[in-house]
């Protein structure tokens, strides 16, 4: 593990001991954070520097740090080395091309992760598209309206861009598994007066499939009216039949 945040300590590690993956080590500039995590996961060591860690042979990196630290951290990884990196790949397409270019000329065999594609209910509507169940696609939807805090993490704060590169990336992703590269994208970002710290938190986007399938995405992460209007869903509707997702 190079990284010991809050994502490392609520998703990669519970998941990796579920599943019963061994963990070699543990990194982070934190040190704090590190020995932490380790107590907290029986990790049988933590590096004391990132040049420690990199020594490693035989293991995947999994690099779950903030995006501007990404590629910094990719130039010292062994060559040929397995490397789980953290969405997103960088801050722009400049960052995101080093990263790559990086990756091509260390021979990192490098992922990002990218995992709602991989989640199990978008694994059955994949599989029911693929078959024909639901028919020609004619409606794609994504909608989201709840109260996400992102003040959680400090390192958002004035990033010009987040609410695409944290969050709804994911869901892009997604229905580019699903149904392919869109003609275009119009997006649209806005702030919220609650959150001045941070850049857009809220995000309208409409994906350009053509003149018979609407794609749009509508994310609002500063709702605070109670749980009873909050949704996390996805919505796939083609000539047959219909598909609806949940996530809370």
């Amino acid at each position: 593990m190079i990284g010991a945040g809050s994502i490392v300590r609520d998703a990669h590690l519970p998941v990796y001991k579920r599943l019963g993956f061994p963990v070699a080590g543990i990194f982070d500039v934190n040190a704090q954070a590190s020995r932490e995590r380790a107590a907290a996961f029986a990790i049988p060591r933590v590096f004391e520097s990132l040049d420690e860690a990199a020594s490693m042979r035989h293991v995947v990196f999994d690099v779950a740090i903030p995006p501007e630290n990404i590629a910094s951290v990719l130039e010292r990884l062994p060559s040929g080395a397995a490397v789980l990196i953290q969405k997103p790949l960088g801050r722009d397409l400049a960052d995101a091309r080093r990263i790559v270019a990086i990756c091509n000329e260390r021979r990192l065999r490098a992922a990002v992760n990218f995992q709602l594609r991989f989640a199990p209910n978008m694994l059955a509507i994949k599989d029911a598209l693929e078959r024909g169940v639901l028919g020609d696609v004619l409606d794609v939807e994504v909608r989201i309206n709840l109260h996400t805090p992102w003040n959680y993490w400090a390192f958002l704060k004035g990033v010009p861009r987040l609410e695409v590169l944290m969050h709804s990336i994911h869901y892009l992703d997604l229905i580019r598994s699903l149904i392919g590269e869109p003609r275009g994208v119009y997006c649209k970002g806005v702030r919220h007066p609650a959150m001045r710290d941070y850049a857009d938190t809220g995000t309208s986007i409409v994906l350009d499939y053509g003149d018979t399938i609407r794609c749009s995405l509508t994310m609002n992460h500063a709702h605070t009216f109670g749980g009873r209007h909050e949704m996390s869903q996805f919505k796939l509707e083609g000539m047959r039949g219909a598909a609806i997702a949940r996530w809370a």
